[in-house]
């Protein structure tokens, strides 16, 4: 697995980890990190991918049976990008994995921009908000987080503590001059929101760091996995549908696509 990036400092590196079978066991290395100069072509990254493996292990194309990324289009694209060079000079059936944590990722952020309320602008709005007030963080004494590069451990943090702190913060917001506010105060469908995002992410975080793991193989990967989607279905109360011929007639429940969750569920939810 490797991956290109750039630090605070504006300098780009990019990092290499390896997996291999030895002695019965998985072993996941940190082969090394290097500064990269230049743009991020997927030509320039390949060749500093061929150069450091020719000089650390000159089988390498004998050897690599497979390769993981972020699936970004420098690094994924059909024609001339870096997978695509890397396969069309190792033997047959190399294998190109999406990291699943990317994938998860790819999926929360269009979660959250579907989430309605317009949740992502009234999020950011709100963080911007509470780590300037500098009253109410020594009030609180903790400021609230941002939200970083790590996003799927970031919103959970992010989520967790304004329902923890939400009755500090709508208090602050109702004493605050509204001259000295941001103009959208976060509504009751707001607070609703970010509280079943709280747990959902949180459901997500969990997940995402038992994938995270040295030694975890492709099996424990796809367990995890599904203990994930079981834990938010059971969270949602969501049941599969009966046949499409009954759901017709099923008035106290919402259907979303192969799954309903009833009204009433809904409700206590809301209420709790």
């Amino acid at each position: 697995m490797f991956d290109a990036s750039t630090d605070l400092q504006q300098t780009s590196w990019v990092d290499v980890r390896i997996q291999y079978y030895q002695n019965f066991a998985m072993e996941n290395l940190h082969l090394i990190t290097l500064p990269f100069a230049g743009q991020h072509t997927g030509l320039a990254t390949f060749e500093m991918f061929e150069k450091l493996f020719d000089a650390v292990c000159p089988l390498w194309k004998d050897k690599l049976i497979g390769c993981s990324t972020d699936g970004s289009a420098n690094m994924t694209g059909r024609l001339s990008r870096v997978v695509t060079r890397i396969q069309n000079v190792v033997k047959p059936n190399f294998m190109r994995v999406w990291c699943l944590l990317h994938q998860i990722d790819v999926i929360m952020q269009k979660v959250y921009k579907q989430a309605g309320c317009n949740f992502c602008k009234t999020l950011t709005s709100i963080i911007s908000f509470l780590r300037r007030q500098k009253n109410l963080v020594e009030e609180m004494q903790a400021i609230c987080p941002n939200l970083s590069a790590t996003r799927w451990v970031s919103m959970s943090r992010v989520a967790r503590f304004l329902v923890e702190k939400r009755s500090k913060i709508v208090t602050y917001f109702a004493e605050t001059e509204p001259s000295n506010r941001f103009d959208q105060l976060p509504t009751l469908a707001f607070w609703i929101l970010i509280s079943v995002i709280s747990e959902i992410s949180a459901h997500v975080r969990e997940c995402v760091e038992s994938l995270q793991g040295r030694r975890v193989t492709l099996q424990q990967q796809s367990a995890t996995v599904q203990s994930l989607l079981n834990s938010l279905q059971r969270f949602a109360f969501m049941e599969f549908t009966p046949n499409e011929a009954a759901i017709p007639i099923l008035q106290e429940f919402v259907v979303i696509g192969g799954r309903q969750v009833s009204y009433d569920d809904l409700t206590r939810f809301i209420q709790d």
